[in-house]
């Protein structure tokens, strides 16, 4: 049977003791070497909303289309159940404390801004599908992860933060010591282990952070980068005219970047 008790991290308030975006490393998150490569794709008007607005944008876990991310896996909440009816607990005492237990263990997902990324080094068919689609104006940019965590601190955003970064695992269950907020955060399910994902979150707390952001927290927010940092390269989606790639150097030429623009290896109309 599970514990309950209140672990610092869903404890602790949103304190705002730094000048910049300052990364925050706790021991349950796992953080690649700084020269690991990512991507991000994105669609033309996400890309360009980049560009422009020289920000990142996070957005709420709760509007991601996923509907099990930043939850605690089914599978765990079973073995819950089950312990505590081992523990010859009355079906209505299982029932109080599984929801005392959910709600000790509650992981804040509408309190949780993430911005995904790729540690895929090539690129990929099924990204460039999934993210740019139908819109075929698309892009993918790419980054390494000492540059990203670079962009952030330098990036001399108006709203300063602690920021996290994590890489994904792909389990369908967690431990005991597993159920931090941090470990649900960066767990999904196996079959989205193509992703390769890595993420970065911004974290408000039930008790006073959500009340106390000076942003909609459920809108999520964008987050001023160093963009020269941040953009090594920008890849154009294959399934564009070539012209589009004229029309992404336009781009950054107009935002002074110098960041590389190639066509995509993919032949696919």
């Amino acid at each position: 049977m599970i514990r309950l008790q209140l672990t610092q991290d869903v404890m602790r308030p949103l304190q705002q003791t730094t000048t910049r975006m300052r990364l925050q490393v706790p021991d349950a998150l796992e953080i690649p070497h700084g020269a690991t490569i990512l991507w991000r794709y994105m669609s033309h008007t996400k890309f360009q909303d980049l560009v422009q607005r020289r920000a990142l944008y996070f957005a709420n876990a709760s509007r991601l289309s996923d509907q099990y991310e930043v939850s605690i896996p089914q599978s765990t909440i079973r073995k819950e159940r089950r312990d505590l009816e081992r523990a010859g607990l009355s079906s209505d005492e299982v029932d109080q404390r599984l929801r005392r237990f959910l709600w000790v263990r509650n992981p804040d997902k509408d309190l949780t801004l993430l911005s995904c990324w790729t540690t895929r080094r090539s690129e990929s068919y099924a990204f460039w599908k999934i993210y740019v689609g139908k819109d075929t104006l698309g892009v993918a940019v790419r980054t390494t992860v000492a540059r990203l965590k670079r962009a952030l601190s330098l990036g001399a955003d108006p709203i300063p933060e602690d920021f996290f970064m994590g890489r994904v695992r792909y389990r369908t269950f967690l431990s005991d010591s597993e159920l931090t907020r941090y470990h649900v955060i960066c767990t999904k399910k196996p079959f989205y282990d193509f992703e390769s994902e890595l993420r970065v979150f911004l974290l408000h707390y039930s008790a006073a952070g959500a009340r106390n952001a000076p942003y909609d927290v459920s809108q999520g927010r964008h987050v001023n980068v160093a963009l020269d940092e941040l953009v090594t390269r920008v890849v154009v989606s294959p399934f564009t005219q070539p012209a589009y790639r004229s029309e992404v150097a336009t781009l950054l030429r107009e935002a002074q970047l110098g960041s590389d623009v190639v066509t995509s290896d993919i032949l696919d109309q």
